[in-house]
């Protein structure tokens, strides 16, 4: 039975390494995409159709995020 090289394993664990790093910097970029206050996504008739708006979870900061003259719904976050 032959023996596996030292210049394998350290490529193998490299990789292994490299992998791990890889998904934690990837999981820390989603991460800082998610908003930094609570919000909110909702829709509202309030100029004549349904339109998208987010607003802050004590209800500040309301914002119009569509604006077209058929009915805009459902709204849900994404990563």
């Amino acid at each position: 039975m032959d023996r596996v090289k030292p210049s394998v394993v350290v490529l193998v664990i490299f990789g292994v390494l490299f992998g791990l790093w890889s998904g934690f910097t990837l999981f820390m970029d989603v991460q800082a995409q998610i908003p930094r206050r609570p919000q909110i996504a909702f829709t509202s008739e309030r100029d004549g159709n349904y339109e998208i708006y987010v607003m802050d979870a004590d209800g500040s900061n309301q914002i119009n995020l569509t604006n077209y003259p058929a009915d805009d719904g459902s709204p849900s976050w994404s990563p």
